[in-house]
């Protein structure tokens, strides 16, 4: 095994959510565990964040309709809790839609890695989590586990 984890916006602004379940002090908790064992089993860990900025307005549609300002650059928003915070040599892959492969960095990441499995933890389930995991499977033909007590939605059908 090679496996791979792959943090999903586990940002304080998604965090925030109304209606999150599990919870965010779960998710986080969860997803604490979940790092420190694949951190201590040698995977690779891989965070994917949302970021926004002022400077150059690359928000999703609705984000724009809406004057929604999340997870801006440089605001509290935008990081993880202290018990996320990648350590050096942990790439974080910057997105601002839905797909964190919208960049072509994550392809690169994971075809260097060649992850068996992808283990894939965030928020949220019925976005951005999602989005990850078709993408890894039809582009890369990974195996991909979705770590199920490590995500969150605020989508009823998909909690």
């Amino acid at each position: 095994m090679n496996p791979t984890l792959l943090l999903v916006d586990l940002q304080g602004d998604f965090l925030a959510t109304p209606g999150l379940a599990p919870g965010p002090a779960s998710v986080v908790q969860r997803s604490e565990a979940l790092l420190a064992g694949s951190r201590a089993a040698g995977a690779q860990i891989v965070h994917v964040w949302t970021s926004v900025a002022r400077d150059d307005d690359r928000r999703m549609a609705h984000w724009q309709r809406e004057g929604r300002w999340s997870c801006e650059v440089g605001t509290p928003g935008h990081a993880p809790p202290p018990a996320l915070e990648p350590r050096p040599g942990e790439p974080i892959v910057h997105k601002s839609g839905f797909n964190p492969f919208a960049t072509g960095e994550l392809d690169r990441l994971l075809e260097a890695a060649r992850p068996d499995p992808l283990v894939v933890a965030g928020v949220h389930l019925h976005g951005c989590v999602r989005q990850a995991v078709l993408e890894a499977y039809e582009r890369h033909r990974l195996r991909v586990w979705v770590a199920q007590d490590a995500t969150s939605s605020n989508d009823p059908v998909h909690a």
